[in-house]
């Protein structure tokens, strides 16, 4: 291919449950209203004659590698598309008994945690992963 088309998407993650757009663009040309064919991790997800893909509230399942074909014409590079949380960096709960439950975890449970005490600093951040087995993370301060 010689990579005249183009797919245009954020640079920065795309924080949920935020509005993501992709374009389909050919190099060198000013129509945007270009049929254009849509795919995440490899997978077809759309068929778009404007040329532009729209989800308008992303969670972290549509993170993943996108790449656009306008036929005829060829391919775009794959853009990976990192989505962030709404927890991450965000005050979650305030407890009195040191601890934290996630009664029904689930995978848009995935992040980075700290916990913080009043007057004795934070700990360092964990990245949680969601496997689908209980899980339990204990932050020691010293």
């Amino acid at each position: 291919s010689d990579r005249s088309v183009i797919l245009l998407s954020p640079v920065h993650p795309v924080t949920e449950p935020g509005l993501l757009t992709l374009r389909c663009l050919l190099r060198n040309t000013k129509s945007s209203d270009l049929t254009a064919d849509f795919y995440k991790d490899g997978l077809l997800l759309q068929n778009q004659t404007t040329g532009e893909m729209i989800i308008p509230s992303v969670s972290k399942s549509d993170e993943g590698l996108y790449h656009c074909k306008i036929p005829e014409k060829g391919e775009s590079p794959q853009s990976w598309i990192s989505v962030r949380g709404e927890k991450d960096g965000l005050l979650l709960q305030n407890q009195t008994t040191g601890e934290m439950i996630i009664p029904t975890v689930s995978k848009s449970d995935e992040g980075l945690y700290h916990c913080k005490i009043p007057e004795k600093g934070k700990s360092p951040q964990s990245w949680i992963s969601v496997r689908g087995k209980l899980i339990m993370i204990l932050f020691v301060f010293s």
